[in-house]
Parts: structure tokens; C-alpha cells; sequence
């Protein structure tokens, strides 16, 4: 026999070799290791948000077409608090969003007046981040609220 046909030979050996160890296992190769479980959390998490603390300081009161907060910080500038927050749509289909953020002082109430709503476009597959800054530096604390159209 010449090297090319020991080699293909060498490697039918192997291929059967592993098909045996699979078999052995209790396994097909042609079959994929099951997935774990997801968390009981990741279940009641909504698709509008990545993390279930992202959805603590979020106000959605319907669908939201795809969109969702990736990512939202916030912290203390010049004695003001301010947030940003990166949306993303998962959709290769424009959407459009409104948006505002809503301050909130020590007790739970609003700081200052309520912002206006501001409208936010986005095509497929495109992330944009929002920025708001509070008006009064009695808030400690905020919402966004959100819209999706």
C-alpha cells in the first residue's frame, strides 16, 4: 500500500473509533450538547431591556418593536444628576422611538417639571444613546420613559 492509502485508512479508523466512543456515551455525533436552562430571572426579564436592573429605571406602557436598552449609567456631574442610556434595534426595519426622562427626588416625587417628549428615529440594526441631565439638584434618582411607534 502506498502513504495515501494508509492515511485514508488511519483516518476511516479514527472516524470509527470516535463514532464508538460517542455511541459508548449515550450521544450522537451528529446531535448538539443540550443547553442549560436559563435563569428563572432571564424568564421575567422584558425583551425592552438587558438586565433586570436596566428595567428597574425603565417606563415602557406597551410594545416596543424590537428596541432595547443595552445599556444605561448615570451619575453626578456639577452637582446634577445625569443619565445616558444606548438603545438598540433588533430589527433590520426603521422604527421610531419617544423618549424622556423623568427625575426624581429623595421622596419619590418628581424634581421639577416633567420633560417634554423627544423623538428618536432609527433604521435597521442601528443603536443611538440618549442623554438627559436634571434640571434641579434635589433629584437623586430617575426614570426613562419610552414609546415606540
Amino acid at each position: 500500500m502506498n502513504h495515501k492509502a494508509n492515511l485514508r485508512l488511519a483516518a476511516s479508523g479514527l472516524a470509527v473509533l470516535l463514532l464508538v466512543a460517542c455511541a459508548q456515551q449515550g450521544r450522537s455525533v451528529s446531535q448538539p450538547e443540550p443547553l442549560a436552562p436559563a435563569s428563572p430571572e432571564a424568564a421575567l426579564l422584558p425583551a425592552y431591556a438587558a438586565s433586570a436592573g436596566i428595567a428597574s429605571k425603565l417606563i415602557v406602557p406597551q410594545s416596543m418593536h424590537d428596541l432595547r436598552v443595552v445599556d444605561l449609567r448615570s451619575q453626578r456631574v456639577n452637582e446634577l444628576l445625569t443619565a445616558q442610556a444606548e438603545i438598540a434595534n433588533g430589527s433590520s426595519s426603521p422604527r421610531r422611538l419617544f423618549y424622556r426622562f423623568l427625575w426624581l427626588n429623595a421622596d419619590g416625587g418628581l424634581s421639577g417639571r416633567e420633560e417634554p417628549w423627544k423623538e428618536l428615529s432609527f433604521l435597521g440594526r442601528q443603536n443611538h444613546f440618549v442623554k438627559g441631565i436634571a434640571a434641579r439638584p434635589d433629584a437623586v434618582d430617575f426614570r426613562l420613559e419610552l414609546r415606540a411607534e
